[in-house]
């Protein structure tokens, strides 16, 4: 560990490894370059987005197997009691009043929509509708329960409110479903303040507002559909004189019923369909359903309002039944088509976790330090895998180049020997110079020594150097440990 070294090399037996390592290496690197550039170029953001499933497309998507791409890199958002929301066909603001968990044991303060379809109740628990001919408005508001797919029950209200000073109605999507039941809401509100407007019958004040409550009485239900009916309770009541009541308590306001009563049946019906309940007997499919629903309400006198589209002594309500029974190509007014009869999902901006480029510098480095570590892995395993082939191929491959040199020349010597001569080493005496020579067998190696006279190892023409015994000679250190003497 702390004396550092350095491992003998050689060539791999096979002649054609050097070119197929280089042009497979080249591949291996564009390949690395290319997965470091997805994988470690970019950097995950956090951006606000209303489609939920919807997944970035990157330019390495079409190489990634179809059934392992993401589903989605969104959050569930998180709705909380006291939130407000629309829906993909929205006509409705709505607002979550409660939220149960599953069993209805403990209430919650939220809960987490995974952008699914709504499940909710096929009528409005409670719906209102408060008329003020001061600032010439309607508002409007229903209830609804409704479940998710993990257990927890939520409830819901959706308001609604038109004003004379307006020509549409609130914004929302699904223009195919939004439209039609805006044109029928906005007839009856139409009607609403027609009543408030015109003079009361005899024996009765004119009133300026007027707030009533209703609640459905009877369902469209399979197999014996039956119109809807709405019982209107409670409710808020000013008259012209400056006078009011926190209750409905004067039985000569029946004349004002009619009115309310299409308009609670009109917004029930457009409640269910707002949330993704889509009754077949429902007033908006069915003109038959709708005119044995819906009151035609004549007006007490003429019409206060200008309208090109209708006669000025028709009311909303008989003007809207007589509508034809197929849906019409301007896609505005009822029947709906029911081809548009789809899934109602909450439109809230989910936090998605999405792919953006890193700077050069930082996409440069990331991607290099990536590559080169990758790729060393990658030559590291291939050469072992080589090495430990090399070493099946034949039982020399770990030799060093040196010893297979001497294996060679071993295989040359017919008796199985080889002599190596070391240089002269140092003559001590007598005119005489030893020489040591390794002989080297098959299984072990000896050293001997040989002695002879300086006269005649200088006459031999080898080409070693010899050292005079007098004047020129040197101690060799394979010497010195021959004879134990000290260095």
């Amino acid at each position: 560990m702390f004396n550092p070294d350095y491992a003998i090399t050689r060539p791999y037996p096979w002649r054609r490894f050097g070119p197929i390592f280089f042009v497979a290496s080249c591949i291996v690197l564009v390949l690395l370059t290319l997965l470091n550039a997805a994988v470690a170029g970019y950097e995950t953001v956090t951006v606000a987005r209303n489609d939920k499933n919807g997944t970035q497309q990157m330019w390495w998507t079409p190489l990634i197997p179809r059934a392992l791409r993401a589903t989605t890199t969104c959050d569930n958002y998180l709705l909380s009691v006291g939130d407000t929301f629309i829906t993909n066909c929205s006509l409705f603001q709505w607002t979550l009043l409660e939220a149960w968990s599953e069993g209805g044991s403990r209430m919650e303060t939220g809960f987490q929509y995974p952008e699914e379809p709504m499940s909710c109740g096929p009528s409005s628990s409670d719906s209102g509708v408060d008329v003020d001919i001061n600032v010439a408005t309607v508002a409007t508001w229903t209830t609804f329960g409704c479940t998710t797919t993990s257990g927890v029950f939520y409830i819901i209200q959706g308001t609604w409110r038109w004003s004379i000073l307006q020509s549409g109605s609130s914004a929302g999507g699904g223009e195919h479903t939004r439209l039609p039941l805006s044109d029928v809401l906005v007839r009856l509100a139409q009607d609403l303040l027609e009543v408030l407007l015109a003079p009361p019958p005899p024996g009765n004040e004119e009133l300026v507002r007027l707030s009533v409550q209703g609640m459905p009485t009877t369902f469209q239900a399979k197999p014996d559909p039956k119109p809807l009916e709405v019982s209107i309770h409670g409710g808020a009541v000013s008259w012209a004189n400056g006078t009011s009541s926190y209750r409905i308590d004067n039985a000569n306001l029946d004349y004002t019923t009619p009115g309310f009563q299409n308009f609670l049946k009109a917004l029930i019906s457009a409640g269910e369909i707002d949330l993704g309940v889509y009754n077949e007997h429902s007033i908006y499919f069915s003109m038959e359903m709708f005119n044995a629903t819906i009151d035609p309400n004549p007006l007490l006198t003429g019409s206060h309002f200008v309208q090109s589209d209708k006669g000025s002594n028709l009311s909303g309500a008989q003007y809207l039944r007589m509508y034809p029974d197929r849906p019409q190509r301007a896609l505005t007014t009822i029947p709906i088509d029911r081809k548009y009869q789809l899934p109602a999902i909450i439109e809230v901006s989910y936090l998605c976790h999405e792919l953006q480029i890193k700077s050069p510098l930082a996409f440069i480095s990331s991607v290099f330090v990536g590559t080169a570590s990758m790729f060393m892995a990658f030559r590291a395993f291939v050469l072992l895998i080589a090495t430990v082939l090399a070493k099946r191929y034949s039982e020399k491959a770990n030799y060093c180049e040196g010893t297979l040199d001497l294996e060679e020349g071993r295989s040359r010597v017919e008796t199985g020997h080889v002599q190596e001569a070391i240089s002269s080493v140092e003559v001590t005496e007598n005119d005489l110079i030893l020489e040591m020579q390794p002989l080297h067998d098959r299984n072990v190696s000896e050293a001997t020594l040989s002695a002879q006279s300086a006269t005649d190892h200088l006459a031999k023409g080898d080409g070693a150097r010899v050292y005079d015994t007098q004047e020129n000679y040197q101690w060799s250190s394979e010497l010195r440990a021959l004879l134990g003497e000290e260095t």
